[in-house]
């Protein structure tokens, strides 16, 4: 559980990633080449949507492991005064 709230954000961050490469493969090379669009996906809605979600889980993440290193450090500093 503790491995997946750490490191399940690069899940989102690579479907955002991927999502917004194929947009500029599919999307920016028919504008290039054929003036227009030939797909109606909305790709860069899609990519802040996952980039959403991984900010937040990586924040989450973030607290989380800030929290946990807070706990020690006070829990330790207690133990050598």
């Amino acid at each position: 559980m503790i491995i997946i709230l750490s490191v399940g954000w690069l899940f989102p961050a690579y479907i955002a990633i991927r999502t917004f490469l194929n947009y500029l493969d599919e999307e920016v090379s028919d504008l290039l080449r054929h003036g227009q669009a030939m797909f109606n996906f909305p790709f860069i809605l899609v990519v802040q949507q996952w980039t959403d979600v991984a900010f937040v889980w990586f924040g989450a993440a973030l607290l989380f492991w800030s929290f946990i290193g807070a706990r020690y450090i006070l829990k330790n500093g207690e133990n050598k005064e």
